[in-house]
């Protein structure tokens, strides 16, 4: 009786796991890339709310300090962590795929 129960009566479909392990790993990349694109547009939206709020008291400030060589200093300094960030997500290359 043992011997009945442990046999195969139908051979699984040797393509069929695959298939579902594909599938299954497909959705979760998809999933991972909505959850990255979400919380980058989150992120970006409060960016661009906080320097809407900030933009007029630091108006007098920036008009003071703001020079040409700081100015260059600063879009330095952006396109250094634009780039940090596009090296840490040089692997996300198909985000919106």
């Amino acid at each position: 009786m043992l011997d009945n129960l442990l046999q195969y009566h139908q051979l699984p479909d040797p393509d069929g796991f695959v298939l579902a392990v594909t599938q299954k790993l497909a959705r979760q990349q998809r999933m991972r890339r909505v959850i990255l694109l979400l919380t980058g547009v989150t992120g970006a939206a409060f960016g661009v709310l906080g320097a809407y709020w900030l933009a007029e008291p630091l108006a007098p400030v920036m008009d003071q300090f703001l020079t040409a060589s700081t100015a260059a200093g600063t879009g330095l300094v952006v396109l250094l962590a634009a780039g940090a960030l596009a090296w840490l997500l040089h692997d996300e290359s198909g985000l919106l795929a």
